[in-house]
């Protein structure tokens, strides 16, 4: 089984989960089985709109049939979910959360209610009126 995680770096189980889903730098992989690590460039770390969706078409072309992550918006969560990848929430560095993962004590992410990212564009809680402007 592969694992996505979003990181920073290229650091390998040494990197730390990454604050953002869509446009972090990297998506370290993880195979559970032989624990061979590699990281891969992210595409929706630099695009313009729906980073979110560009990351989750990244890592469906992985392989990956999990993800650990601190935070996801709802669209990237909904194609994810949709095609059957696992989204577990996590943070520190790459070797706990996946270790944690491995022993089962990551919680899944159930819902979107429980995945949004930071709420870009809308305002909200960054000093906006709180509606579309």
């Amino acid at each position: 089984m592969k694992v996505a995680i979003p990181t920073n770096g290229e650091r390998g189980l040494e990197e730390e989960v990454s604050n953002i889903f869509g446009r972090a730098p990297f998506f370290t992989i993880v195979d559970l089985d032989s624990m061979s690590v590699v990281a891969k460039r992210n595409p929706g770390s630099l695009a313009q709109h729906a980073a979110g969706v560009a990351s989750a078409r990244a890592i469906l072309n992985s392989g990956a049939s999990a993800v650990i992550t601190r935070e996801i918006g709802p669209n990237s969560y909904e194609i994810l979910r949709e095609a059957g990848v696992k989204v577990f929430s996590g943070d520190g560095k790459v070797r706990d959360v996946v270790e944690r993962l491995k022993r089962g004590e990551l919680e899944e992410f159930k819902e979107h209610t429980r995945a949004f990212g930071r709420g870009f564009g809308r305002g909200f809680g960054r000093g906006g009126r709180g509606r579309w402007m």
